[in-house]
């Protein structure tokens, strides 16, 4: 409403340079004299007005206007007022509102210049009566339309003004008298009234979003639901319309470019996550965010869920969001709810389906030679004896071109055949052969249906998914089912209510052997689409000859490989059931349970018939060429390896809730309870020989895998039994607690606390247990009475400050070692990973977190602010020992870390008409730095190398580094600067420990990132396109290098055409000449910062158009929602750094590792 001149609630504070503010007071000192002016001469105004069947806030705007007054209220004292009929001329204002009031429950004084507005005293014979009347209990439950709880929504007693919040479940309970009116608010929605009666039913309040409001937020950290006006940390909430605005088969996929903070790693470096929450957060430790669904860390692999069951997602960022978790938080927290029913509401049925249809691969983005000058290289090799060794070795492989090559200068063929054979060569590209035998159109299927509702006692969701998806490889498929069933029950009066839940998936993932081609013209087929047999380990001449045909087919045909023989399939199912009591109004226990299995098998199944086991068998034979009789060591048949996984988890939680409001100005939620936990893992596997499938019979014991046995073409090997186990138990006890007090909705305060012990620490009793806490504040600026900018009616301040933790289950404080084999003699033998470590503690992150929250009028922009700082301290880092100890260095809390960062977040309502445009830009920075690291040094070379294992105290964890590049020198030889001079000197430049050598040039990971999402919508129709970038990072491409001239050398034939080769070409080129044989100076070049390209983007990454057909057809009647939608993912690059046309996201392809393509999707929403 927007009669009020003066308002009890309100919204932010705005902060502005010194100038404007000066300019700001200047102003409003004249304004303050104008208006005291204007009120002089207006307070003695009459008043007139005809109003018939008005509102009451239109009637009490007009008195406003014309008396001069300011009036003060409550922002929700008029929801219950009913339309008024008004006809007075020449008033005084006391008569003027007298008249206006009247039949109203309200009243009013008149004091100091102003109009203050409450509710109207109850009569003597009303207390009375009141007194007298039986008590009658209201309960109910408030959601949004889409079944969200509202927690914290406002139920206000107009008629005795008693009021009380929902609670973490948006339920209430209160107690009233007959005919009273109950209101219920809640910001950025419609209120609600209902009249009590006798034997009024449970109350279920579905409220609308108003659109020219601030849309309320609903906060879960998976063990309370709270208002965003009541929280202090930093949360990102992501509902399902958004998560499922793109399509896909798992949830993190949906979750790329829609949200600040989180940065999904596509060209990962080092052993990074798959995606990591405000940069990371450790050195050696695990760095993937915690998963919780539905209360409880999630231990499985999150492919087994089902997005289409997801209601929300919430990211937490901060100490004050995620320290709850404790020593599982530090990394950040994705905490996901799936849907539940609602009590008292009809049954509804939804459907979703859709198919994604993907591109092949481009094998041609990886930089092959030409089959022509492939074998132009190869003359040039063989001319210089580069396969020498292996044509007189007999059995090692050589190409078809370079076995024509020797045939014909042995003049074992002619020159002309020669010269034939080697240009039907070039006239072959492998790749093509590839495309059509082994690559197809990926396309992938899903499948959701769910029906949910309630009655008075129960509430329901169930939900069935199925995926089948086929993967651009033919060998490769995924199937999943998935069963989802949420149940809740009411008992007691509802004061005590059962919570059961079923997360069921079962899946299974085929794939076939990679085929990596050895020249780029191999045939895969003749012209009648036969298989050919190709190059592979040994020469073709050697196993048409070798065993005389006693042997087995000892030839490799790719296209007779092409099925799939490893298969994964994966069962899991997550059984948990709650009990949550209402003691007091306000006042909760809750009892959680869960269980969670999960069993992975998998079989990789040579058949007696494949290449694998028909090599295996040959290789470990010997055959009597007197009688041609053949002993073999590995009888024929298939070669079986199987693994089993099993994880097994166990949770249970006592937990006590409190929130209630006490009076009008003060509420307080908190929780406080214990929680315990047990998790096992455990593998199993081992290999079966002359393996049969149909009997699965096998020949193991015939094999002495203690044995070395010899090769029929020289040398020997043992035989692996495959027989690995492993487990590992977790078992956490848990104490947390945590409370959140808010004064008058204007200022919160929030205070978490967690201690966490484990079986893993313990050594010494002290550190067994780790205290985890954090403190925050909020402070609504825009409630202040000094506050007064209608242009933006919310700002809020918000800070946190507090720990969380991390923890490697690689390492303990007791003496770690790993099993390594069998030696010599029989007996296995073990390596120590790490010696015992009594003061071994959890790591920590200290967090402080600053968030601003701001929105203009009717929201046509609003958004966050948020600068935080990150540090971690007691990290795992490794530290040098003395070497007589046996060991020269171990694992403990010895690094430290330093991160800072500002998030982003910006919505704007562009036009709002029948034509709608809305959009949403996110912008995340992040600079971090090693503040301490004492492992030993090493040499420059090796950090060139391996950067992220050889981190610099002082810089980010994701440095780049590099030689300085010094040109080429007369001879094309590559130079760097080394002690401030061109050298080529590789074995000094690449073992000196002067850093100074070395150039960081960078981050490989961006340090600034986000997007731009726009939706525009008109009619029935709507269409939103993402704009994502990523910028300040950088990647080392590859160049020649002198390994061209190896097996696989045909691969990289970047630069080969711009190599220096002869004097001069250093002036006009960087790329060195090649060497043959190699001496690995080229190291140098590749190396050096002359490679290092920007890897700054602007990408279009996905458009979607939906198509609602709701009032369009007349099959619609029996829908009350259709939506037809299609949807483009990886649309392409609008911009990138780099000169060269180089994938940021892969900038290295290779045959089997190109970049993701572009897919299509269309599907099908409906509602019953």
């Amino acid at each position: 409403m927007d009669f009020n001149a003066i308002r009890i609630s309100g919204s932010v504070h705005l902060c502005v340079p010194r100038k404007t503010l000066l300019v700001m007071k200047i102003t409003t000192f004249l304004l303050l004299m104008t208006i005291m002016t204007v009120s002089a001469t207006s307070l003695a105004q009459k008043i007139s007005l005809s109003e018939k069947n008005a509102s009451l806030e239109q009637v009490l705007n007009k008195i406003r206007q014309q008396s001069g007054y300011d009036f003060v209220y409550s922002e929700d004292l008029f929801l219950n007022s009913s339309p008024i009929t008004v006809n007075i001329k020449d008033a005084t204002l006391d008569e003027a509102l007298k008249v206006s009031l009247k039949n109203q429950a309200l009243d009013f004084k008149i004091e100091n210049g102003a109009v203050v507005f409450k509710v109207k005293e109850a009569s003597f014979f009303d207390k009375i009566k009141t007194a007298l009347a039986i008590p009658i209990t209201v309960s109910g439950k408030v959601t949004d339309t889409t079944g969200i709880p509202l927690v914290g929504a406002t139920i206000i007693n107009k008629t005795d003004g008693k009021a009380i919040l929902t609670n973490d479940k948006g339920e209430f309970i209160l107690t009233a008298q007959n005919g009273d009116q109950i209101t219920t608010s809640f910001i950025g929605y419609q209120p609600y009234v209902f009249t009590v009666t006798n034997n009024l039913p449970f109350q279920n309040i579905v409220l609308h979003a108003s659109l020219n409001k601030l849309t309320e937020v609903i906060i879960s950290t998976g063990y309370q639901q709270l208002s965003r006006e009541k929280t202090t940390g930093s949360f990102v909430v992501i509902d399902s319309a958004l998560l499922n605005r793109k399509v896909g088969t798992n949830v993190l996929d949906r979750l790329d470019g829609i949200t600040s903070g989180l940065l999904f790693n596509k060209n990962r470096v080092a052993s990074q996550s798959e995606f990591n929450i405000r940069g990371r957060s450790t050195i050696n430790g695990e760095d993937k965010p915690l998963i919780v669904v539905d209360n409880f860390p999630y231990e499985g692999n999150l492919d087994n869920i089902n997005p289409n069951d997801i209601k929300s997602i919430n990211i937490l960022k901060d100490a004050a969001a995620a320290a709850i978790w404790g020593t599982r938080a530090g990394n950040g927290v994705v905490v996901i709810t799936t849907f539940k029913g609602n009590y008292n509401a009809k049954q509804v049925i939804n459907f979703n389906a859709n198919v994604t249809i993907g591109k092949k691969p481009d094998l041609y983005q990886a930089p092959w030679f030409s089959s022509s000058d492939w074998i132009g290289v190869e003359k040039f090799l063989y001319d210089q004896g580069a396969y020498t060794d292996a044509i007189n070795s007999g059995y090692l492989p050589v190409s078809a071109a370079v076995d024509i090559m020797d045939q014909g200068a042995k003049k074992m063929i002619s020159s002309a055949d020669s010269l034939k054979q080697i240009n039907a060569l070039k006239n072959y590209d492998v790749r093509k052969d590839m495309l059509k035998y082994l690559y197809r159109l990926s396309v992938n299927q899903q499948y959701a249906f769910n029906v949910n509702g309630g009655g008075d006692r129960n509430k329901y969701f169930v939900s069935v998914g199925y995926d089948r998806n086929l993967a651009s490889k033919m060998t490769d498929s995924y199937n999943r089912f998935n069963l989802t069933a949420n149940n809740s029950y009411r008992f007691l009066k509802d004061k005590l209510e059962l919570t059961t839940g079923l997360l069921f998936t079962s899946s299974s993932y085929k794939s076939g052997n990679t085929y990596s081609p050895q020249s780029p013209y191999d045939r895969l087929a003749d012209e009648n689409g036969n298989a050919l047999a190709v190059q592979n380990n040994l020469r073709s001449g050697y196993v048409d000859t070798v065993g005389k045909g006693n042997l087995l087919d000892w030839h490799y045909r790719p296209l007779d490989e092409n099925y799939a023989n490893s298969k994964s399939n994966l069962t899991s199912y997550i059984i948990n059931a709650g009990l949550n009591y209402n003691i007091l109004p306000g006042f909760s226990a809750s009892l959680l349970y869960q269980y969670q299995k999960q069993s992975t098998v998998g079989e990789v199944l040579n058949n007696a018939d494949s290449y694998t086991a028909r090599d295996l068998v040959n290789s470990l034979s010997s055959i009597d060429y007197s009688t041609g009789a053949v002993s073999r060591v590995v009888p024929v048949g298939g070669i079986f390896n199987s693994r089993i996984e099993q994880l097994t988890s166990n949770y249970g939680r006592f937990q006590l809730n409190y929130n209630k409001s006490i009076g009008a100005d003060h509420s307080l939620s908190a929780i406080g309870g214990v929680e315990v936990r047990d998790n096992f893992a455990e593998s199993i596997s081992q290999n079966l020989y002359g393996y049969d499938e149909s009997t699965r019979v096998n020949s193991n014991s015939a094999i002495n895998f203690n044995n070395d046995y010899a090769l029929l073409y020289g040398g020997s090997t043992r035989i692996s039994a495959g027989q690995e186990s492993s487990y590992l138990t977790d078992r956490y006890v848990s104490y947390f607690a945590n409370a959140t007090y808010a004064y008058k909705s204007r200022y919160t305060l929030s205070l978490s606390a967690r201690k966490d012990e484990s079986n893993l620490f313990g050594v010494k009793s002290n550190q067994k247990g780790v205290p985890l806490w954090s403190a925050g504040f909020g402070w609504d600026i825009s409630k202040e009475a000094f506050y007064d900018f209608s242009w933006l009616p919310y700002l809020k301040l918000r800070g946190s400050y507090g720990y969380t933790g991390n923890v490697s289950k690689t390492i303990s404080a007791y003496l770690t070692a790993n099993v390594i084999g069998t030696n010599i003699y029989g007996p296995t033998y073990s390596g120590i990973i790490n010696p015992p470590n009594p003061s071994l503690k959890w790591e920590k992150n200290k967090i402080i977190n600053l968030g601003l929250d701001f929105s203009s009028k009717s929201g046509v922009i609003s958004g966050s602010i948020e600068p935080y700082i990150k540090d971690g301290v007691d990290l795992f880092g490794t530290s040098p020992l003395a070497g007589q100890t046996g060991v020269l260095s171990f694992q403990g809390n010895f690094a430290q870390t330093s991160t800072k960062g500002l998030d982003v977040t910006i919505n704007t309502i562009n036009l709002n008409g029948r034509f709608k445009w809305y959009s949403t830009f996110l912008f995340s920075t992040i600079r971090d730095k090693v503040a301490k690291y004492t492992a030993s040094e090493n040499t420059n070379g090796a950090i060139v190398t391996f950067p992220f294992d050889n981190p610099i105290v002082g810089n980010s964890y994701f440095s780049l580094y590099a030689y300085k590049w010094a040109g080429l020198d007369g001879n094309g030889n590559p130079q760097v600067y080394f002690d401030g001079s061109p050298s080529s000197d590789f074995s000094s430049i690449s073992n000196s420990l002067n850093r100074s050598n070395i150039v960081r040039v960078g981050s490989a990971v961006p340090t600034t990132f986000g997007s731009l999402r726009n939706t525009f919508s008109y009619g029935s129709l709507a269409l939103s396109f993402n704009i994502t970038y990523r910028l300040n990072y950088y990647f080392r491409r590859t160049s020649l290098e002198s390994t061209v001239y190896g097996p696989l050398g045909f691969q990289n034939n970047i630069d080969f055409a711009n190599r220096w080769m002869k004097s001069g070409d250093e002036l006009k080129t960087s790329v060195p000449s090649l060497l043959y044989p190699d001496d690995g100076s080229r190291q140098i070049y590749t190396s050096s910062d002359i490679l290092i390209e920007k890897a700054d983007n602007i990408r279009l990454q996905d458009i979607r158009l939906e198509w609602n057909l709701k009032k369009l057809t007349p099959l619609t009647k029996y829908f009350s929602a259709l939506q037809l939608y299609a949807y483009l993912n990886n649309v392409g690059y609008i911009w990138k750094a780099n000169k060269l046309g180089l994938d940021p996201d892969n900038p290295n392809p290779t045959i089997t590792n190109t970049s993701i393509p572009l897919t299509i999707s269309f599907g099908i929403k409906a509602t019953l």
